[in-house]
Order: structure tokens, then C-alpha cells, then sequence
């Protein structure tokens, strides 16, 4: 009886196990039995938070209202038509579904983005990111920064940081335990998309996947069983410049006629051609060809002379 239970504690352990489980478990599930009526909804708010609105593009806070919606912003509208599993139409009217930058299982959207941030132009505190009116939403007062990047494996410094939290029911309310691995992934193409987009504006980051994960739900103030953090994200802000660029001035106003050309200086002109004599034409040449030039006559001879006298 020992042996057994050894046997069996070794095989669960053995490494890939729970994995194999896991994998047989969802191919062996049959089908999945929708409720469409518990669907959450796809976005998380504070109604009574104070807002932030963040600009689309620019410098400071721009650079990252522009991070932002490139990672969770609405910026799609899809048609969805509601088709059976042959591709045939149900004969229900089409959904318009607003879309966002990266893909999602389902688009059912279930991860959310807390922000702390070191930028002047932004007050110190910790906002939640509300993708729909593209504005921050002040969660708790404070510079937040220096709590978050304390509980990341390394503590790296940085001037902004984006804690991605998945809210579960929002994808497993329709695919169950398999929506846990839907949101992983998920997770892991926004990390790719924000490195990618930061890189693009300038601000150099990095993805941490360990850190204390009880004690950041606690700080984001998060019921962890049903929304839990995934991934820090830690971005450092392009250095200002301390010599900018002198102001523009506006080139003098021209007028759009050109300017008048200058005259070469004056030389002798010729004369007009009234006042020039005629101009005789040249003699016309014969069509016949010219005579040859004939030798004057031979001198006669004295017998010939004779008989003419």
C-alpha cells in the first residue's frame, strides 16, 4: 500500500504532468454550453474616480495616452454576423463590436491596465486606464512608482509603470478553465505590443513576470479571485532636452508676382534696318553649263597665204 501511494505521488510529480492532465481534460470536455445572459462587461470603471484626459499623441503625457491606446485603446469598429457552425446565417441582425489593437480570444478583452507615473504633467497618484473615454481614472493618491517597482524581481528603476491584471469571469464565463490559458496568451501579445509600441516613442522598457503578486493585488486594492495581476510592465521616459530649439521665424512675406529681372548694361545696338542700304540680291547662276574658253586661231601657212592673195 505504501508502494502505490509512492507510485502515484512520483507520477504526479513527474515532470509535463499536470500538463498532460490538464490538456486531456479540455480535449475530452465535449461541448461547451454558452450563457450569454452572465456575460460581464468588456471594459472595467471607477464611476466616481476623478479623471485624467490623456492626449492622442505628443510629448510627456501624450507619450503615454499614445502607449496606451496602441496596447488597450478602442480604435476598430467589427460587424460580427452571427453565422451556425456550417457558416450559414441565423437570421439574427449583426453586432457592432468596437475592436482594439491586439487580438483577443473570444474579443472578449478580459486584461486591464493600472498606471503609476513619474511625469510632470501628470499628479502623482495611481490611475486605472479606461480604454472607452481614453482617460486615467484616479484609483488612490500618492507616488506609487517606488511601492511597485520594490515588489518586481530586480527592482528596476523606472519612471512608469503598467500592472496588467485579467479579470477571469470575463473570459471563462464562455470558454470555462480554458480561458485561463486564453488570457496567459493574451497576456504575453500586450507585453510584445507595448515593447513594441515604447521602442517606437522612444521609452525604454522591460516585462517582469516575477514579483509578489499578493502584495501588488493588495496595493492595486484587487479581490484576487477575481481579478488578479499577470505582468509589470517598467518604461523609462526619453530625457529632456536642455537646449531646445531656438522659436521659428516666419520667413518675410513675397509677393506671388516674381521680381523684375535686372537689364544686362546697355551695348551698342545696330541700327535699325530701314536705315541700312539695300541688300542686292546675289546673281543668279545659269542653268546651261559655261562656255570653254576657245584658243586663238593658228597662224596660216605661206603656201596658204600665197593662194589667198
Amino acid at each position: 500500500m505504501h508502494t502505490t501511494t509512492a507510485t502515484s505521488t512520483a507520477t504526479s510529480a513527474a515532470p509535463g504532468a499536470a500538463t498532460s492532465r490538464y490538456l486531456a481534460a479540455m480535449r475530452n470536455r465535449g461541448p461547451l454550453t454558452i450563457d450569454w445572459a452572465a456575460a460581464p462587461t468588456r471594459h472595467k470603471r471607477y464611476p466616481a474616480a476623478e479623471r485624467v484626459r490623456l492626449p492622442w499623441t505628443g510629448s510627456g503625457r501624450g507619450l503615454l495616452g499614445e502607449l496606451l491606446r496602441d496596447l488597450l485603446g478602442l480604435t476598430r469598429i467589427v460587424w460580427s454576423h452571427h453565422l451556425g457552425d456550417g457558416g450559414e446565417p441565423l437570421g439574427r441582425p449583426p453586432m457592432l463590436l468596437a475592436g482594439r489593437p491586439a487580438p483577443s480570444g473570444g474579443g472578449l478583452y478580459p486584461i486591464e491596465a493600472y498606471v503609476a507615473a513619474r511625469e510632470p504633467h501628470l499628479p502623482a497618484a495611481l490611475y486605472h486606464y479606461d480604454p472607452v473615454h481614453h482617460v486615467l481614472e484616479r484609483v488612490r493618491g500618492g507616488d506609487h512608482v517606488p511601492a511597485l517597482t520594490g515588489l518586481l524581481a530586480g527592482g528596476p528603476r523606472a519612471d512608469v509603470v503598467i500592472v496588467l491584471s485579467a479579470v477571469f469571469w470575463r473570459s471563462m464565463f464562455k470558454y470555462g478553465d480554458f480561458g485561463y490559458r486564453l488570457i496567459c496568451q493574451e497576456t504575453g501579445v500586450l507585453i510584445a505590443q507595448a515593447l513594441a509600441v515604447g521602442e517606437r516613442l522612444g521609452l525604454a522598457g522591460g516585462a517582469h513576470l516575477r514579483f509578489a503578486d499578493g502584495q501588488v493585488d493588495r496595493l492595486l486594492g484587487l479581490d484576487s479571485t477575481r481579478e488578479a495581476t499577470l505582468a509589470a510592465l517598467t518604461l523609462t521616459l526619453p530625457p529632456t532636452n536642455p537646449h531646445p530649439p531656438a522659436p521659428h521665424r516666419p520667413l518675410p512675406h513675397r509677393s506671388s508676382r516674381p521680381p523684375p529681372r535686372s537689364r544686362p548694361p546697355s551695348r551698342s545696338r545696330p541700327p535699325p534696318r530701314s536705315r541700312l542700304p539695300p541688300r542686292r540680291p546675289p546673281p543668279r547662276r545659269s542653268s546651261r553649263p559655261s562656255p570653254r574658253s576657245r584658243s586663238p586661231p593658228a597662224p596660216l601657212g605661206r603656201c596658204r597665204r600665197r593662194l589667198m592673195s
